[in-house]
């Protein structure tokens, strides 16, 4: 019998060769161990976050007519998720982008820069919309605006950033400046063009529209009439309202003015941003990969402007329909992406209009002119400092001053301020005033501010309306700028694997953000403070 021997070389080769099928059989096991574990990260991570923020929305409206409202809206969001009964925003503000920006960025206004709806252009002492960006051009539409001004990211960055490049994220909104800021740096942002009519963006979101956008404009719904949605008896206003019904076809009514601007102010732009929703969602195929999705949507329940009065019938029929709306959204939600897939947020805004003057005439309001008292803080001025222009423009609760005159002459700016703030806190209908010396030390500080201060955009002068005060044009039409409560807002999370619950607890709308920023496993934007809110999850 012979035997075999073998060599050092062959030994070698046979113990090289059993190393490498042990290796590659660990690195087997490795890789499907790290793909199972990528797979359940992703898994536990919604497909498809859908936000909702909603300007006007009053919750002690949105209580008066619960019980007519359906299953599948405001009622699911309640029953079948967490509410916030007091979701606090810790500034005083009067503007509806303001409170969205803080939203988008979990951050306070100190940070994000947006202080209102316009800011003053130096030089030459003109306002202009916030996201105003001379840079870009209009799509579609007729407006340039981009997320540029925001020195933060948002969610919608930060998502971005972190799939690279290739979620989707889509934000629609009337009103151009709330959807580009919404969404911030990245994404599709979508507007009504209150010129054309249309849906538009800029070429920093697209170059141009995807062809499912252009299927609609304002103009088909213009052709609609406005009535009661049910008959006038099922209302909850019915016996408190002398006028039973309304009619109102909307392509007369809101042509007396400013079309587009007057259809905006209608449930039917709610339908609008309803549908172009549900279409973004069918034809992007959005949260159908692993990579998540944000859908970003904002509707508005402000008084219809063509109204004769505030309140009433048309206020309870727009809550009404704008229930159906999320009722619609969910069951395509549903559909589309399927249940316990997607994550929707629904959150309120603190801008309520003050509809006791028109209902109860015994509870009387007045009205502030700040245009008269703009030019009677420069008239003050010019007695202490000399016959000039102190006073350069004034916007929402700001006031501003004079800078590169002020330099010019040599004079203390801080010294200026507080003389303006001795002048104007005499003024019947001011509830306080405060300079932006005295916010950007508190700003230093616990960052608790009472206004909405951003040093890189900041006034000279803030101030406040008393309770029951409403400021006026110089011809006496409303401006919008309203007293400001430390009034909270509703916060609803439904879907996914969120528990159904009430939080009575008051919590910060920045919980928000830094909530769904963990449980997309991200990081939080650069602004943001990163709490979270108080949610069970299942």
């Amino acid at each position: 019998m012979s035997r075999f021997v073998a060599s050092d070389c062959e030994i070698n080769a046979y113990l090289c060769a059993v190393m490498k099928k042990i290796t590659l059989s660990i690195g087997f096991v490795f890789a499907a161990l790290g793909l199972a574990c990528a797979q359940q990260q992703v898994a536990e991570r919604p497909q498809l976050v859908v936000g909702i923020s909603i300007d006007h929305l009053n919750d002690a409206s949105l209580s008066m007519y619960w019980s007519n409202m359906s299953q599948g809206g405001f009622k699911r969001l309640a029953e079948q998720g967490t509410c916030f009964d007091e979701c606090r925003y810790p500034y005083y503000s009067n503007s509806d982008l303001t409170d969205v920006v803080t939203l988008s960025t979990g951050s306070e206004p100190v940070q994000h820069g947006v202080q209102a709806e316009k800011a003053l252009q130096q030089p030459g002492n003109k306002f202009v919309l916030t996201a105003f960006d001379k840079g870009v051009s209009a799509v579609n539409g007729s407006w340039k605006i981009s997320g540029q001004c925001l020195p933060v990211t948002t969610l919608a960055d930060e998502l971005y950033e972190n799939t690279y490049g290739q979620s989707k994220i889509i934000s629609i909104a009337t009103d151009p400046q709330i959807s580009a800021l919404q969404a911030g740096h990245c994404g599709l942002a979508l507007w009504l063009d209150n010129l054309k009519g249309t849906w538009a963006t800029s070429s920093y979101y697209a170059a141009k529209l995807p062809l499912w956008v252009n299927r609609k404009t304002a103009d088909s719904y213009l052709n609609q009439v406005w009535e009661p949605k049910f008959p006038p008896s099922y209302y909850t206003v019915y016996n408190a309202n002398r006028r039973y019904a309304f009619r109102y076809v909307l392509k007369d009514v809101c042509a007396q003015g400013k079309l587009y601007e007057n259809f905006v102010t209608t449930p039917m732009a709610n339908t609008a941003v309803r549908e172009l929703a549900q279409r973004a969602i069918t034809e992007e195929k959005m949260g159908q990969d692993l990579n998540p999705d944000l859908l970003l949507l904002h509707f508005s329940l402000k008084p219809f402007s063509k109204s004769k009065e505030q309140g009433g019938f048309e206020e309870e029929d727009a809550y009404l329909r704008l229930d159906a709306e999320l009722d619609a959204l969910m069951r395509t939600l549903d559909t589309q992406v399927g249940k316990g897939k997607w994550l929707l947020y629904v959150v309120g805004a603190r801008n309520i209009p003050d509809y006791r003057r028109a209902i109860n005439p015994h509870l009387q309001a007045n009205s502030f002119n700040s245009e008269r008292y703009s030019v009677l803080l420069n008239s003050y001025l010019m007695a202490l400092y000399g016959q000039q222009k102190w006073v350069v423009g004034y916007n929402d609760g700001r006031i501003y001053l004079n800078r590169k005159l002020i330099e010019e002459k040599n004079l203390s700016l801080k010294e200026m301020q507080e003389k303006s703030v001795e002048f104007f806190a005499l003024i019947p209908g001011v509830a306080d005033v405060s300079t932006a010396y005295r916010l950007s030390a508190e700003s230093n500080g616990d960052g608790n501010l009472r206004f909405a201060y951003s040093r890189n955009s900041a006034a000279d002068l803030y101030f406040l309306l008393a309770p029951g005060w409403y400021e006026v044009d110089m011809k006496g039409n409303e401006t919008g700028f309203l007293p400001t409560v430390d009034r909270s807002v509703l916060l609803y999370l439904c879907g996914w694997k969120v528990q159904s619950e009430e939080v009575r607890e008051p919590v910060e709308v920045f919980g928000l953000c830094g909530s769904l920023s963990k449980w997309l496993g991200l990081r939080p934007p650069s602004g943001s403070t990163g709490v979270q809110l108080p949610v069970k999850l299942k």
